[in-house]
């Protein structure tokens, strides 16, 4: 009754550490499920960042492109401006001519 007693206690140990480690697993895959959502949130806060950089230097490239653009269109207006003197100036002349020939040989 004693070796009885024994090997059923040894037993209930067994189920006991059997049972603890099936916990343990459960546990564990548990942790390593929570590790890999971090890990998944870890990588979705990066991809975050990364669009933040990438919209921010769109930004930035947005604002020189219309600085450049602004420049471009002050420009072609600069000219505008230079050939429409530049053919009211032609002009000028053109009637002066005429006028001193219309004077001289009219």
């Amino acid at each position: 009754t004693v070796l009885k007693e024994a090997t059923r206690d040894i037993h209930a140990e067994i189920q006991e550490q059997r049972a603890a480690m099936a916990d343990q697993r459960a546990e564990s895959i548990a942790t390593e499920k929570r590790v890999e959502h971090l890990y998944s949130e870890i990588q979705n806060i990066r991809g975050c960042e990364q669009d933040k950089e990438n919209t921010v230097t769109m930004n930035r490239r947005r604002e020189s492109l219309d600085r450049q653009q602004a420049g471009v269109l002050k420009h072609v207006r600069d000219l505008r401006h230079k050939i429409t003197a530049d053919a009211r100036s032609v002009l000028t002349e053109q009637n002066t001519v005429s006028s001193t020939e219309n004077s001289l040989y009219g």
